[in-house]
């Protein structure tokens, strides 16, 4: 299992290399890996998905700025 590092790192990483595409990429990574039977996998991926939405979100709510 992915600990939450490597989940952002991994998001990060595909934020670079993928720009806005980067969760699209995630996403189709994830559905590639539940055909295949990989229940794991796929978990992982939609994490990291999630992680890459809230990384690229332009709405942070009502949250401080610091």
């Amino acid at each position: 299992m992915a600990t939450d590092i490597d989940v952002y790192r991994s998001a990060n990483y595909l934020i670079k290399e993928f720009g806005n595409n980067a969760s699209i990429f995630a996403t189709r990574r994830a559905a590639l890996l539940f055909k295949a039977g990989d229940a794991s996998g796929q978990r992982t991926w939609l994490r990291i998905a999630k992680a890459i939405e809230e990384l690229t979100s332009t709405d942070r709510g009502d949250a401080p700025l610091h």
